[in-house]
């Protein structure tokens, strides 16, 4: 898949945003929900055995780093974020690939069966190394309980939720420990989170 994206709309509140939980006056593309879109398309192309590409580098709202200067954008696009810094849709990908200056790490060499019943949350897991990417995609907060396999004795935790600028980077929660093969995590609605198993 080429040139994934959010839509581009200059539309400083649309209606049809207000279910995502993250609404404000700036386009799509400048908030957190950008966030937790571009990680579930990423999951839904992994899952798919696809391989994906964003669209965009510098390239104003669909672009994957900021363009200008916080005092030079569109006022719906003043959200303080400087040049060169990461939008969301950045941060997302972030989550599967690594991403620099955080301790997020690259999602692993094969994809494993992940699975869950927690509702708007959605789950992918990789071997090699053992990375979990947890995507609650709803208002409320859930609490998941992720089994991580034998020998496992914690795992360090990276999230970004809903409560931070869309350009701040995602927040070490750092080392949980693993009882009984399992690591319990709390998701607040909505959120990213990944787990690097070990």
């Amino acid at each position: 898949m080429g040139e994934i994206n959010s839509s581009w709309s200059v539309d400083n509140d649309p209606p049809e945003l207000a279910h995502c939980g993250n609404i404000g006056t700036e386009p799509f593309q400048y908030r957190n929900a950008a966030i937790w879109w571009v990680a579930s398309v990423w999951g839904h192309l992994l899952k798919a055995g696809a391989k994906g590409s964003v669209y965009g580098d510098k390239n104003g709202a669909l672009g994957l780093l900021y363009d200008q200067e916080n005092d030079e954008r569109p006022a719906y696009a003043r959200n303080g974020a400087g040049l060169s810094e990461r939008m969301p849709i950045y941060q997302g990908v972030g989550f599967f690939t690594g991403q620099q200056d955080t301790s997020l790490a690259r999602f692993g060499s094969s994809l494993v069966r992940a699975q869950t019943t927690l509702p708007d949350v959605e789950v992918y897991a990789s071997a090699n190394p053992k990375v979990v990417v947890l995507i609650n995609k709803g208002t409320a907060p859930a609490t998941a309980v992720v089994g991580a396999g034998t020998g496992v004795t914690q795992a360090a935790a990276i999230q970004k939720t809903g409560a931070t600028a869309g350009y701040a980077l995602p927040a070490s929660l750092g080392t949980l420990p693993a009882s009984q093969g399992t690591v319990t995590m709390n998701l607040p609605g909505p959120s990213v989170t990944q787990l690097a198993i070990s």
